[in-house]
């Protein structure tokens, strides 16, 4: 009885002390082969519609006023909402996205840079995560990120998305 009630009163103190020590930020670079070529994966890129960034988890998608470089679109996830906003488009060789939660201090700027590879592409992606101060929950989304790798699980299953759900090999240096 004891070491149970020590197990459900320590674990999550011990996830805010880690979380807490964790930095804010978590960097990624990759590389991945897809079989859709780069102008249907571009369309499908801008398609926040068909293609949330969020998968599975959207609920639904409000598209917002297209902004200077590109579509926006508001990603209702249930317990709070995602807005994705176009930074910087070059058709269809690069494109720079910002994810911002409006629940949590969370933040990411994902780049996607697409090189024809036969009749596929080949996509160099960078993901630059930011978990800042703000919320309770900010410690528990830093060990997500950082422990279990969901900065970079999220990433890949939008990619995986955008590739009709093929089978993909990412390469994460």
């Amino acid at each position: 009885m004891e070491i149970g009630l020590a197990i459900i009163v320590g674990l999550p103190v011990l996830v805010v002390i880690v979380g807490l020590m964790l930095p804010a930020a978590t960097d990624m670079v990759g590389t991945v082969r897809l079989a859709v070529p780069p102008d249907v994966l571009w369309q499908r890129l801008l398609d926040g519609e068909h293609y949330p960034v969020s998968c599975a988890m959207a609920r639904g998608v409000e598209v917002q006023p297209t902004e200077h470089a590109g579509p926006a679109w508001l990603e209702d996830i249930g317990h709070s909402k995602v807005q994705v906003r176009t930074l910087e488009a070059d058709p269809p060789r690069r494109l720079v996205r910002s994810l911002g939660d409006t629940t949590v201090s969370m933040s990411a700027q994902w780049t996607f840079s697409i090189l024809p590879d036969g009749e596929g592409s080949l996509v160099s992606l960078e993901n630059h995560t930011i978990v800042d101060r703000g919320t309770w929950q900010v410690p528990f989304f830093r060990v997500m990120t950082r422990v279990f790798g969901a900065a970079r699980k999220g990433m890949e299953q939008y990619v995986r998305s955008l590739a009709g759900g093929e089978d993909l090999q990412f390469d994460w240096s």
